[in-house]
């Protein structure tokens, strides 16, 4: 297993600066009626869908957010962030270097301890496993509807290399490792955004 979690810091960093150059470029008058912009899906209570055709998921986010992705070494990135980088999170896919269990037929669950046999130096506190995905859509009042098949993953808390804490989501899929990382202080919209998720 390989730590492929890209720099949160850097990645606030480079939206604060193309969030700053977009809003003067879009606000700047032109004379003329700005362009229709491409949108994705709709979904109800104002959010849209975005759908990874490699990887075959799928999740639902807030419209005034934008999505990036780009690739890092061995590693598939998608940079979810509002224009003023307020609310960030980050999903990092790679293959999986696990050996299959033989009496499961499927690799081993990713654990604390996994982790830390790989990578030793990783702050690791308040695991716990959840499930993402397994709904269709958040109400606005919050609840959840039309279920689906969820995926088991482990939520922690770590800390990145300016000592923010982060909340990150780790699951295996289809043989590869899911590393889905934020700024702690947006978890609670992360796990309304994540209980949309699925896999086709």
């Amino acid at each position: 297993m390989k730590n492929s979690r890209i720099k949160i810091f850097i990645a606030i960093a480079t939206l604060v600066l193309a969030g700053g150059a977009y809003y003067l470029a879009k606000n700047r008058p032109t004379g003329k009626p700005p362009a229709p912009e491409v949108q994705n899906q709709a979904l109800s209570e104002g959010q849209k869908i975005y759908k990874n055709i490699k990887y075959g998921f799928s999740f639902g986010y807030p419209k005034e957010f934008t999505i990036s992705e780009f690739t890092e070494s061995n590693a598939d990135v998608v940079l979810i962030s509002d224009a003023k980088a307020s609310g960030i999170f980050q999903i990092s896919v790679s293959p999986w270097d696990e050996p299959f269990d033989s009496t499961q037929g499927k690799p081993g669950p990713i654990t604390k301890e996994r982790i830390l046999k790989d990578i030793p130096d990783m702050r690791i506190s308040n695991d716990k496993e959840i499930s993402v995905g397994g709904f269709d859509k958040i109400t606005a009042s919050g609840e959840t509807d039309s279920t689906s098949s969820p995926q088991k993953a482990l939520s922690f808390i770590s800390k990145d290399e300016l000592g923010n804490e982060t909340q990150e989501t780790w699951f295996v899929h289809n043989g590869n490792l899911y590393q889905i990382s934020a700024l702690s202080s947006f978890e609670g919209e992360l796990l309304k955004i994540l209980a949309t998720w699925k896999f086709q």
